[in-house]
């Protein structure tokens, strides 16, 4: 049930079709004087809808659809039967909207009504199978995103989601996707990345090594089986393993992935003979340098492979169902191989030098997601201490020509890491203009606002490049374009009166925070009223995000404080602490001033945000030093924050990892490769 001050649009009734009979009532529901932004998510429903009932052969399973945006939802969304509501920033647009909001609208919306049939046609039976919903909303909404908006490349954003999970999953303090419960706090922090990303990953990984029809095929008897009731892991891997043609060998497969924490790592080694190809494969779970596994872990895991012979390319699939085995290869001695074809495995991959050498000359022929897999392991062989960082930014330059942000961009977390934390001044200079080599005549080239019909690959990239050059680097360059789009929106250049509409949507958050950082008390000030005035979510969030972002030591005193007053939003605090904690000229007064107002604090958080506390205030922690002073303050208040103590045990991990692994690096070796590109 909602009330309150809303504004209700009437839309089209969904006609009928091949499933279902009857007419299906749509309405938006917005805060009073925001109908209008409910047109996308009202346009774009009945696509989703029809995909769906296609897709599952089920009619959509209640009377009615109503789409609510509210201004201060705890959660992104919930899929209430027939009455989904959302934080409001989700569900509404316009033309002064961002694109990656269409984007992100269409989405969340696609994400939500497939929870319609999984999760509210048929639910689970207790917490510990919550991943049956969540997963399956995650892996369903990139399935009708990528069938109906392929511009939108959700594989890419899917893999990137992936990978992010990968990160959690490499602790040893990590969770199973079918974790028991034993209390409210593992519910909280049961709606994390191994629930969403990568059970998502699971499901992806064993359509594809069963076939889409077999696995729908699975899927469409479960639903149908078990409408308006209850199903379980278990009963879902009965299903599809009836459906799979694999039997038990499919059961025991899933099953390894649902029931252990961890990533698989497969070693692979390529060895021809007589024109014949043998592909040798060992498995264990990945882990970053310096973290040792009490036991080791095995999988079944099905690893299929892309073979390349000149102009042509195949690809073949092995289940690796013991810590290692030899295959034989179909056809003639391959040029090179990937092995992670399609990038749909749930695993990570380790070559011998050779064979990754021939896979590197042959990136550019690869599709976009195998390229991005390609940076992954680069990415992971760095964090596995066995790649040196100089060795990782030398693929920099064979992605970055990309057309696509995602692909582009791929290695950039790993190139700020190593920027963090293995440079001094004088060598981050010289590693800061290698960078912009690169990628600043890209940014030029694209400009500095949206062209009218642009592709939303060009939008999403020129914002990930500003990110990078102007608020991560800082590079003059790229920050004086974006300081004076956020000085006209504050009212600060010759026009008076703030107008945010001045700035390009796109990067109204990076010129914002870029003109309050140089603009003083003055810019500052003006934040604070427009912030006051603004009622549209979003770009609440933008100027929040601005007031966090100063570097002045008592402006950014004089916001942290802010942030604990009526006049932010309890969904709103993260926008400004987690500014706060980007720059690091914040992050040890933020930390003083979390021992000083701790109670404070987590008394306005939200259930879902209290097990983030740890790790929101541990930006840039590296050092085992860091680890023992956040051990010390947050382990003895642990208990009073709901799913704190895995919150804690993860932060404290991920910090003595990267400890452990800038410890490891050769500093003077890295310095003279920085050295070197540099003169270059």
């Amino acid at each position: 049930m909602a009330v309150g001050p809303w504004e209700v649009v009437e839309a089209p009734a969904i006609p009928p079709n091949a499933v279902r009979s009857t007419p299906l009532p749509l309405r938006g529901i917005a805060p009073r004087g925001g109908g209008k932004k409910l047109a996308w998510a009202l346009q774009t429903a009945p696509e989703q809808v029809r995909f769906f009932e296609e897709y599952t052969q089920q009619a959509y399973p209640f009377d009615k659809l109503d789409l609510l945006g509210a201004p201060d939802f705890s959660a992104g969304a919930m899929e209430n039967a027939g009455l989904i509501i959302y934080r409001d920033a989700y569900l509404l647009a316009d033309a002064d909207s961002p694109a990656d909001k269409f984007r992100g609208v269409y989405n969340i919306n696609a994400h939500e009504i497939a929870h319609q049939w999984y999760g509210d046609l048929v639910t689970v039976p207790w917490w510990d199978d919550i991943w049956l919903n969540e997963a399956y909303a995650t892996w369903a909404q990139a399935k009708a995103s990528l069938a109906m908006k392929p511009e939108y490349h959700t594989d890419l954003s899917a893999l990137e989601g992936r990978v992010w999970a990968m990160k959690s999953d490499s602790l040893l303090s990590t969770r199973k996707v079918r974790q028991p419960i034993n209390g409210e706090g593992d519910i909280q922090t049961a709606f994390d990345g191994i629930t969403y990303q990568k059970g998502a990953a699971v499901l992806a990984m064993f359509e594809r090594w069963v076939g889409e029809e077999r696995f729908r095929a699975g899927m469409r008897d479960y639903l149908a089986k078990r409408k308006f009731g209850s199903g379980s892991s278990d009963d879902l891997i009965a299903t599809l393993s009836a459906a799979s043609g694999k039997g038990e060998h499919f059961a025991k497969a899933m099953r390894s992935f649902l029931d252990q924490p961890g990533v698989p790592l497969v070693q692979t080694t390529l060895s021809c003979r007589s024109g014949k190809a043998r592909l040798d494969l060992h498995q264990q779970r990945y882990l970053p340098y310096g973290v040792m596994a009490g036991e080791s872990s095995t999988w079944d895991v099905p690893v299929c492979v892309r073979f390349g012979r000149g102009k042509t390319m195949d690809s073949q699939c092995f289940l690796l169902d013991k810590a290692e085995a030899s295959f034989d290869v179909e056809g003639s001695c391959p040029d090179w191989y990937l092995p992670n074809a399609d990038a749909r495995g749930y695993y990570r991959f380790e070559m011998d030098k050779p064979d990754l050498a021939r896979l590197a000359a042959a990136v550019s022929s690869l599709a976009p997601v195998e390229q991005m897999t390609y940076a992954d392991a680069l990415s992971s062989a760095f964090h596995r201490g066995t790649l040196p960082p100089g060795t990782l930014l030398e693929a920099v330059p064979l992605l970055a020509g990309s057309e696509l942000p995602q692909v582009a961009t791929a290695l950039l977390g790993d190139l700020e890491w190593i920027r963090e934390n293995l440079t001094d001044a004088g060598v981050r200079g010289q590693l800061d203009a290698w960078i912009a080599q690169i990628y600043m005549p890209r940014l030029e080239q694209l400009g500095w606002r949206r062209q009218k019909g642009e592709a939303e690959s060009v939008t999403n990239l020129r914002t990930r490049l500003a990110e990078l050059l102007a608020m991560t680097m800082r590079w003059a360059p790229a920050r004086a374009p974006l300081a004076t789009q956020g000085r006209q929106a504050l009212g600060l250049g010759k026009e008076k009166g703030v107008d945010l509409s001045r700035a390009d949507p796109d990067l109204l958050d990076l010129a914002l925070k870029i003109a309050v950082q140089e603009g003083g008390e003055t810019a500052y000030a003006a934040a604070l009223t427009a912030f006051e005035a603004e009622r549209d979510t979003a770009r609440r969030y933008a100027l929040l995000g601005a007031l966090g972002s100063t570097r002045d030591a008592a402006l950014a005193a004089r916001a942290r404080d802010y942030g604990l007053g009526k006049a932010v939003q309890i969904g709103e605090m993260r926008y400004l602490y987690s500014s706060q904690m980007d720059e690091p000229e914040n992050r040890q007064a933020s930390w003083n001033w979390l021992t000083r107002n701790f109670d404070a604090y987590r008394q306005r958080l939200s259930p879902f945000a209290q097990s983030g506390l740890p790790k929101s205030f541990s930006t840039g922690a590296c050092s085992n030093e860091d680890a023992e002073r956040v051990s010390a303050f947050i382990a003895p208040r642990v208990d009073s924050l709901i799913g704190g103590d895995r919150g804690l045990a993860q932060t404290l991990e991920s910090i003595r990892q990267c400890a452990a692994l800038r410890k490891h690096i050769d500093h003077s070796a890295f310095a003279e490769w920085v050295a070197a590109r540099g003169s270059n």
